[in-house]
């Protein structure tokens, strides 16, 4: 994640995707380090989950299908002393 790239954010966390909001910062791939922004999250079935998300770096709207139970890193806005 770059310097001030979540400027006004929470430190990283490791949460499970189900837990995932409305404007949570995820880690949708870690190879490419792309996070997004979650605009929106819908169960696709018992097992999966469908993020929508614009690419933090580039705004370039994305979808994405996600494991719910998969654990990634996760940011949300807030005092970064807050827990």
């Amino acid at each position: 994640m770059s310097s001030g790239l979540f400027e006004g954010y929470r430190p990283a966390t490791q949460e499970k995707a189900i837990s995932l909001e409305e404007d949570d910062g995820v880690l949708i791939d870690e190879a490419l380090k792309l996070w997004g922004i979650v605009t929106h999250v819908e169960p696709e079935d018992d097992d999966y989950l469908i993020l929508d998300y614009p690419d933090i770096e580039t705004g370039e709207a994305d979808s994405a299908s996600m494991y719910a139970d998969l654990t990634n890193k996760k940011v949300q806005e807030g005092n970064e002393q807050q827990q």
